[in-house]
């Protein structure tokens, strides 16, 4: 090892990505460190499997993880590279979409929905294939960054309410591409029954 230790780092970084099914894409990124990083490619937090259609290269700095003939229901995912050596270690991530011509809703949303007051209120839906969906309250776009939480779990979208009150009652709906689905959401109000109690006393 020539000069001072170094932990590596991401000179280049690749970006997120949306490509057609059965099309090639690479992801790029360039790497340094002291002593040269090794490199291990992540997809949804998995070690990268082999295949004829996989061919990684790494020459101790640049980086490079080819994928041909993608197919949404394998390609499609979160992919992290990391780099490590005795010093440190450092991961870069980006989302990979491969896109399908027409996607649909195998299962949708309930037309209707009733949920107690304060209880776990959850959503569900499948589409035909691994697909990002948006999700809609009153048609504006849930973000997933509030009390609302959107999972994802390859065919199956999910909207989770740990805690349903009654500012929650409305419209939800799920889209992708062309497709939607809806559930309209009733939630039903917990009575105070030591208030009805001290009223029956009196």
């Amino acid at each position: 090892m020539n000069g001072a230790p170094e932990p590596p780092l991401f000179t280049q970084r690749f970006q997120e990505l949306t490509i057609p099914e059965k099309e090639t894409f690479k992801l790029v990124a360039k790497v340094t460190g002291n002593p040269v990083p090794e490199v291990t490619w992540l997809r949804n937090n998995k070690p990268l499997g082999k295949s004829p259609n996989i061919k990684e290269t790494y020459d101790g700095e640049n980086i490079t993880l080819e994928i041909k003939n993608a197919d949404s229901e394998v390609d499609s995912g979160d992919y992290k590279c990391t780099a490590s050596n005795p010093v440190g270690k450092a991961s870069h991530g980006a989302k990979v979409t491969v896109d399908v011509p027409r996607v649909t809703f195998t299962k949708k949303l309930p037309e209707e929905l009733s949920v107690d007051e304060y209880r776990v209120l959850e959503l569900t839906c499948e589409t035909s294939h691994t697909m990002s969906t948006t999700w809609w309250y009153n048609d504006k776009e849930i973000s997933g960054m509030d009390h609302r939480e959107v999972i994802e779990e390859g065919r199956v979208h999910k909207l989770v309410i740990k805690k349903t009150s009654v500012t929650d009652e409305g419209t939800y709906k799920c889209t992708v591409k062309n497709q939607s689905t809806t559930c309209t959401v009733q939630v039903k109000r917990k009575h105070n029954f030591v208030l009805l109690f001290f009223l029956f006393l009196r």
